[in-house]
């Protein structure tokens, strides 16, 4: 239960991050706007730590709950979050029609993907075997316990 809320925390971290990315990067004339041509740095350095701690806690299973967290979150900032913005500012239903939304987010993309899956993949611990020795109790899909 703790892990399944970490991890939907988690996701819902990734997913304000890449919201936040699109303030960093929109026009200045677009309201809370900075128009940064550098965004995707931090949303970047922010897929990497998330993937760092997915990668710690759930070393047998990071590669599952990685997946399915970056989804979520991809899920969350690209297709829920802009639909609700048109629902509440426009009153209608519909998707922005802005294409420096989508050039924002894909070139995020292109930094934050190799981060967070060099992150999975490099971060996990390397002597897993000296944990079941130290008495650390492993389950599926729960955080490991450093003992």
């Amino acid at each position: 239960m703790r892990s399944r809320l970490f991890a939907s925390g988690l996701c819902i971290a990734l997913a304000v991050g890449l919201h936040l990315d699109w303030h960093l990067a929109r026009p200045r004339h677009h309201r809370l706007s900075l128009a940064w041509p550098y965004h995707w740095v931090i949303t970047a350095v922010l897929f990497g730590i998330v993937a760092w701690l997915i990668a710690r806690l759930w070393t047998r299973d990071r590669w599952r709950i990685g997946f399915a967290i970056f989804l979520g979150a991809v899920f969350l900032a690209q297709i829920v979050e802009p639909m609700m913005e048109i629902l509440v500012y426009e009153q209608r239903v519909g998707y922005p029609a802005d294409p420096g939304r989508s050039e924002a987010f894909l070139l995020t993309m292109a930094a934050a993907i190799p981060l967070y899956f060099l992150a999975l993949l490099l971060c996990a611990p390397r002597d897993s075997l000296s944990r079941r020795r130290s008495g650390a109790v492993v389950a599926h899909g729960e955080p490991e316990q450093l003992g």
